[in-house]
């Protein structure tokens, strides 16, 4: 039984006396190793083959993704566009669209737009980056594509850039602070599926009220963030120094930034400048030198580092697991016919009792599953009974306002379409962190339980056989979030005109208002009911499908673990009927390439780790 690489999941820290090992290339040998001596070995590896494989795709594919933030007009698109070494990305004069642009290596310039109405990807490819640029600003502008009505959820831009060729992705989000107030909170709530953030502002004027909330947000979402201050351009020597003092200050004294989250003095425009002409000396003076530097250096080596670690851990238990098997067709060729029969007997009777005590596992994992399905519907009736209060108040606020009936009406209306989007992106983000916590704290004894009960699989059969026995890691995870993915949601916001009846108009003006109020009511009733069944169904669906991932990857990987171990022993116990002669070769090969495997295990495992034998 060997380990897929889908429940690879990095450590919080990165160090340790083994960092050598974190070093890819070194892994890669290491791999290149592993597969060399398990290719050999027959069929019964060829799980542990595939997940060294899987690991080593992984090692080799992982991107590091940055997610670039800031107040419309800060010189976002720029400053990548800088860093890309080219005008690909569109920039406006009026806020964009509520639409990210994912920028990813490639060797061809070109874009993909995704569609949430069940259109087909539209593909684009160009030689000229002013080509691309204009193609991507039909999507992603207000001006090619007004409020989103082409119903776009992504574009992705694929460049030759160095820096992505590095591992980095770039993430163009929405600008903060535009009329689209709720493209903040669609920010925010997709931030947590990132690896660090990069702040932009400017000088003129300086940070915000809004942006350093704006920052403070963030910074409880990403631990990893840096800021720059962009178009230093505008400015002498002495005010930049001035304007970069005054913005540390603030970041540190408001937000508690501290000399971890470093402010880079910009001028993005003179370093797409300095790239477009080739001018060494001109993309230095712009700053943007230490940028890139920061990224390659510091960041995208970070997240190196903590992939690698995570990914020797896991080859090294898939290492552990195949030696398993080696030790138990090295054992099974040495002991008499009748001790192996009794002992596989024996074997036998054990996995009945885990089987059992799998069924008991499922069972207590069922009812955990159903409360917190249940902890979920209590959540969501908060969420409705904020919703109701807070919606009422505006309209309350409406009528208090106006005297006139029908203005209090459409200033309910205009109220109403602006607040209900961003109330429910926010609770997107409150619920989505709640829903973790519920989840972790539930599922948390489950993995352990999980592990031990794949474990006993094996320590029965080193028990049994008589064989070393050495722990291969942990087996189950509950990953919630795989990989960055942005969702742009629609939220009801209308509440339609209500005309009055004949007889209202010769009603007194506050018997008036109070059924228009009862009326507001009622369709308030609507909107909220509506908008947080969506927010509801969603949720509800990664509950089921965490908890259907969960039990799916118990049993599969029992049941590899099993047959697994009965591999070995049936391989064994077939090969029993060799001669003397080669039943000796054969148990020198296996002894040969335990050897060879325990080589590459001990140079997996931190020495910490490393059992006595």
């Amino acid at each position: 039984m060997c380990l897929p690489e889908s429940d690879v999941r990095a450590p919080q820290t990165t160090g340790g006396k083994n960092g050598d090992i974190t070093n890819a290339n070194r892994l890669g040998e290491l791999f290149d190793e592993a597969l060399s001596i398990l290719g050999t070995a027959g069929p019964e590896f060829k799980l542990c083959s595939d997940a060294i494989t899987e690991l080593k795709t992984r090692l080799t594919e992982e991107r590091f993704h940055l997610a670039v933030l800031g107040q419309f007009k800060r010189g976002k698109s720029t400053l990548l566009n800088a860093l890309l070494g080219e005008a690909i990305l569109p920039s406006s004069v009026v806020p964009l669209t509520a639409i990210p642009t994912f920028i990813r290596a490639g060797e061809t310039r070109r874009a993909l737009v995704y569609f949430d109405n069940g259109v087909p990807p539209r593909a684009f490819e160009a030689e000229d980056a002013a080509a691309i640029r204009e193609f991507i600003a039909q999507f992603v502008t207000e001006s090619g594509n007004p409020k989103n009505a082409r119903g776009v959820t992504q574009v992705d831009v694929f460049s030759s850039a160095p820096i992505l060729r590095q591992g980095v992705v770039l993430i163009d989000t929405p600008g903060i602070g535009s009329t689209h107030r709720h493209n903040t909170e669609a920010t925010l709530n997709f931030l947590p599926q990132c690896d660090a953030a990069m702040i932009v502002v400017s000088a003129d004027p300086p940070i915000t009220e809004v942006e350093v909330e704006f920052v403070r947000q963030v910074k409880r979402r990403i631990n990893r963030l840096f800021v720059v201050l962009n178009k230093i351009d505008y400015h002498t020597e002495a005010d930049v120094r001035e304007a970069t003092g005054f913005l540390k200050s603030v970041l540190a004294d408001k937000l508690g930034f501290s000399d971890a989250h470093p402010v880079f003095p910009v001028s993005a425009q003179m370093g797409l400048n300095a790239r477009q002409n080739a001018d060494a000396d001109l993309w230095e003076r712009s700053g943007m030198h230490r940028v890139e530097r920061h990224l390659s250096r510091f960041l995208a080596s970070e997240k190196k580092a903590a992939l690698s670690e995570a990914v020797r851990h896991k080859a090294a238990g898939v290492v552990e697991e195949a030696l398993a098997q080696f030790r138990l067709m090295l054992r099974s060729l040495q002991l008499p016919a009748e001790e192996l029969d009794r002992k596989r007997a024996f074997f036998r009777q054990k996995l009945t009792e885990i089987e059992r005590n799998r069924l008991v596992a499922d069972d207590l994992l069922k009812g955990d599953h159903r409360r917190t399905r249940a902890r979920l519907e209590e959540y969501i009736d908060t969420v409705r009974a904020h919703a109701r209060t807070g919606f009422r108040g505006i309209v309350a606020g409406a009528l208090a306002r106006n005297a006139d009936t029908q203005q209090a009406e459409n200033d309910a209306r205009d109220a109403l379409a602006e607040a209900i989007p961003v109330f429910f992106e926010q609770k997107v983000g409150q619920t989505s962190a709640f829903l973790r916590e519920e989840i972790e704290a539930v599922l948390t004894p489950h993995q352990s339980r999980a592990e031990d009960l794949v474990e006993s699989v094996r320590k029965a059969a080193a028990s049994i056989f008589e064989v070393p026995y050495q722990p291969a890691g942990k087996a189950i995870t509950f990953d919630i979030v795989q990989k960055p993915y942005w969702i742009a949601r629609t939220w009801s916001t209308s509440l339609s005109p209500i005309p009055e009846g004949f007889w209202d108009r010769f009603l007194p003006e506050g018997v008036r208002r109070r059924r228009l109020q009862t009326r507001l009511d009622n369709q308030l009733e609507d909107l909220v009911i509506s908008n947080a069944e969506n927010l509801r169904w969603a949720m509800l669906r990664t509950v089921d499908e965490t908890f259907r991932h969960f039990r799916s990857t118990l049993v599969t990987r029992l049941g590899e673990t099993i047959a697994a171990t009965n591999g070995a022993l049936d391989s064994a116990t077939e090969k029993r009927g060799l001669q003397e002669e080669q039943t000796a070769s054969l148990i020198h090969e296996i002894r040969e390439t335990i050897r060879q495997l325990e080589n590459v295990g001990h140079s997996l495992r931190p020495p910490s780790t490393e059992a006595t034998r």
